[in-house]
Parts: structure tokens; C-alpha cells; sequence
């Protein structure tokens, strides 16, 4: 069964838009890839874009626009859906090292060469790959969530419940315990003895009532974080940190 990648693609100019479509055409359909198709919406405003409460695994980003750039874009998204890979497409090569500053996954320059375009493509699917998933409950059926999709674990007995960005939550027959030894340090932190927290939605803490801050699209979940991880908070934001800019 094919994995379904949701596509945005972000361009003032529809001849661009139509070119970054027939090339993602082409990643699909060649021999390197065989378990991926895109889902692709396009938009020429990108404030429709920023408006719209679809979820995206990776957005092509024009960075010359007239109503807002692509690094401000950039920037909003990280805020609303960090689990989201970014690749800028522009005519201004020079402009890359900016891209960085909003954690850009890769840097394509226009005219789009294919090549070029797929090794970008190809490293994002990657990416989401290597983050791998977890089995949950659903209804009479197991089915794989991606790690990017969860916001937070709680404990339930010997197994646990997963909450995800969409606001539904799961049943997972892995403790904590379990789930800890298996899922990446560097994203998933035990902020207490009851959850496991997705780091890529912290947002705040509150250290004199002791609560952790998750944000997803606006709507703010708040966790209890115990004294000897509230010591631990800062390593693990600097894990994150620079493990994501790795990536």
C-alpha cells in the first residue's frame, strides 16, 4: 500500500506551478520510488495558503512573491505545522544561506533542473521516513500513525493513549517504557511520569506551576512536567534543536 505525501506548492507565477508539478510527476513515477504518491494542492496567495487548516508532509515555497516572501511564510508555518519540510524554489541562488534561518529542508533555483529537484524531493520522503511510526488501535484495525502527527503520549496502565495533531486520539499497546526505548531521543521527551511529549509542538513552561506548553494550529494543550524533568527541559530543547537543524 502506497503512503500518501501531501504537497504544497506556493508560487506567484502558474508557469512555475505547472513546472513543479511535472517534475513531482516524475519523482513519483521513477524507479527510485515505489511506496510514495503526492497529494498536490497549489496556491498562488500565499496568504490563502497560511489561511487554509490543510496539513501538509512538504511545501515548495516560491521566495519572491509580492504580498509576503517566502521566508516570512516559512516562518508562520514553522509555528503551525513544524512537522512540515520546506524547499524554497527562487531565481536568487545568493539568497540560500537566508533559508536556513527558517530551517529550510533544501534550496532548488529556478529554471528547475531535474536532477536537482529530485534529490530534494527524494531526501524529504527520506526524512519522513526515517522518523518512522507507531501502531495504534482504530476501531477493529492497527494502523501506523507518523511520528510528525502525534503530539503527546499518555500513560494507561501497561499501554497508552495517543493524541494526535488532528485532535483525535488512539490506543497503542506499548507502555511508555516502551515507546521511550524505541522512539528518537531527540523529539520525544518523558516530561512526566505520565507523558511523553512531542518536542517539535513546545512551545512554553511554567516552572512555578510546574506545566509544559504544547501549541498545534493555535490551540494550546498543557501537560504536568515534574521537578527533576523541568531540570532536564533545556538539554533536551538543545537536543531538538540541533538534531532538527541536521536534518
Amino acid at each position: 500500500m502506497k503512503r500518501e505525501v501531501s504537497v504544497a506548492i506556493i508560487d506567484d507565477c502558474q508557469d512555475d506551478i505547472k513546472n513543479a508539478k511535472h517534475f513531482l510527476t516524475l519523482v513519483e513515477f521513477s524507479p527510485e520510488i515505489t511506496d510514495v504518491t503526492f497529494h498536490v494542492e497549489t496556491y498562488v496567495n500565499p496568504m490563502e495558503f497560511l489561511q487554509t487548516k490543510n496539513k501538509y508532509d512538504l511545501v515548495l515555497l516560491d521566495v519572491d512573491m509580492p504580498q509576503l516572501n517566502g521566508f516570512e511564510v516559512a516562518a508562520e508555518l514553522n509555528v503551525k505545522q513544524p512537522q512540515c519540510l520546506i524547499i524554497f524554489l527562487t531565481r536568487h541562488g545568493e539568497r540560500a544561506k537566508d533559508g536556513f534561518k527558517v530551517r529550510a529542508h533544501r534550496y532548488i533555483t529556478k529554471p528547475i533542473e531535474e536532477e536537482e529537484f529530485n534529490e530534494a524531493v527524494m531526501s524529504a520522503i527520506n526524512e519522513k521516513r526515517s522518523l518512522g511510526s507507531v501502531s495504534v488501535i482504530d476501531g477493529f484495525k492497527t494502523k501506523s500513525l507518523e511520528l510528525t502527527t502525534i503530539l503527546y503520549f499518555e500513560s494507561f496502565g501497561k499501554e497508552s493513549i495517543v493524541y494526535t495533531t488532528a485532535d483525535q486520539n488512539f490506543d497503542c499497546k506499548s507502555s511508555l517504557k516502551e515507546l521511550e526505548a524505541t522512539l528518537p531521543e531527540w523529539l520525544f521527551f518523558r516530561a512526566y511520569k505520565q507523558y511523553l511529549v512531542n518536542m517539535a509542538y513546545y512551545d512554553s513552561v511554567d516552572s512555578k506551576r510546574r506545566l509544559i506548553f504544547l501549541e498545534c494550529d493555535g490551540v494550546e494543550v498543557a501537560l504536568e512536567i515534574s521537578e527533576a524533568k523541568l531540570k532536564k527541559l533545556d538539554d533536551a530543547l538543545h537536543l531538538y534543536r540541533k538534531m532538527k537543524g541536521r536534518r
